[in-house]
Formats: C-alpha cells, structure tokens, sequence
C-alpha cells in the first residue's frame, strides 16, 4: 500500500509541475512572439512575468525533487537522509513561491495599471495594489526564512532549536491572503467593462 501511495504522488508532483511551467513558458513566449510581431517592444509587465517565470522554476525543480525523496508516505517511515531532503526541499519552495508570485500578479495589475491609466481611481488603486503585494511577499519570505531558530533547524532536527508556533495558521493565512489579491485582480477590468465604451482604451495598448 505504501508503495502505490509513493508511485501516485511521485507521478503527480512530476507530471503536473512540469506540463504547469511547459504550458506557463509556452505561453510566456508566445507573448514574447507577438511583442515582436507587433513592433511594440517591451513593457515593464513582460520582464515582471519573465521574473515571475524564472522563479517558479526553483519551485518546480523542488517540488519535482520531492517525488524522487519518499513523498506521499509517513515522513517517520523514510531514512533519515530522504526525511531532511524532503524537509529541505518543502523550505525552499517556500523561498521562491511567495517571490514568483508577487511578481506575476504585479505584472498583471501593472498591464491593468497601463490600459486604464486615464483612469484616476485605477492609477491609485493598482498603486495601493502593487504596494500591498509587495508587502506581502516580503513578509511571507522573511517568516519562512526564520521561522525557525536557527533556521537549518526546518529541515535538519540533529540541531538545537525551535520553530514559531502557530505555523500551519501563518500559511494558511498567507495561502487565503493570496487568494483574495487573486479575486480583486481578477475584479479589477469589471467597472470599466460595465460602463460601455466610454473609455476608449487603444488597440496598441495590449
């Protein structure tokens, strides 16, 4: 049972993290294709996505290192060395989620910013956004880096240290947090959708 336990996840965290970043960089150059078929150049949202991009690589690669590390069976069932590699790998996607993330809802909320920057209260609320998100991903960095003491203690329990508590409640904290910039992103383009054509927003804008 363990082993079809272990088969299943170490096929999931494979497949699904690598057709995720194929599709995502498919996509990404696709974008960069029509930029150049366009003649427009280079905005500050395609080197933000870039970023976003790059960065969920090392999100990947761990993720992808925890299928070949026992994943998917009792943590106090694997060798000592495959318990700490996975624990290892869990602390660095921690790192890189949070970065990748900021930077791919920025890029998306300064796309925003730019097509309806004629339009005052976006200019003002895609700034607040911005700000916020920023924020967000630098307090969730610095809580994962230190949220133990020392903070090899994470992933490497032979030392002498603790970790806050409350952990599981920070994550999903920062997880919900998450998702609500996701809706207000997602809401931003509706009161401009909503009031018709009066806002004339150029082709050459997208």
């Amino acid at each position: 049972m363990e082993h079809k336990t272990n088969t299943h996840w170490k096929n999931v965290l494979i497949s699904v993290p690598v057709v995720g970043a194929g599709l995502a960089t498919i996509i990404y150059l696709l974008r960069l294709y029509c930029r150049r078929m366009k003649a427009v150049g280079l905005h500050l949202e395609d080197y933000l996505m870039g970023t976003g991009l790059i960065i969920s690589y090392c999100v990947t690669a761990f993720v992808v290192d925890t299928a070949f590390n026992g994943i998917g069976l009792p943590i106090a069932s694997l060798p000592k060395y495959e318990r700490r590699r996975i624990q290892f790998d869990s602390w660095m996607i921690q790192k890189f989620w949070a970065p990748s993330m900021a930077f791919v809802k920025i890029s998306i909320v300064v796309f925003i910013k730019r097509l309806f920057g004629s339009i005052r209260a976006y200019v003002l609320i895609s700034n607040c956004l911005v700000g916020f998100i920023a924020t967000w991903a630098f307090a969730s960095l610095m809580v994962n880096i230190f949220q133990c003491i020392p903070v090899q203690y994470y992933y490497d329990k032979r030392l002498k240290g603790h970790c806050m508590a409350a952990q599981v409640q920070f994550f999903q904290t920062m997880g919900s947090i998450a998702l609500i910039e996701d809706v207000i992103i997602l809401c931003l383009p509706i009161p401009v959708e909503c009031a018709g054509s009066q806002y004339n927003i150029p082709l050459d804008a997208y």
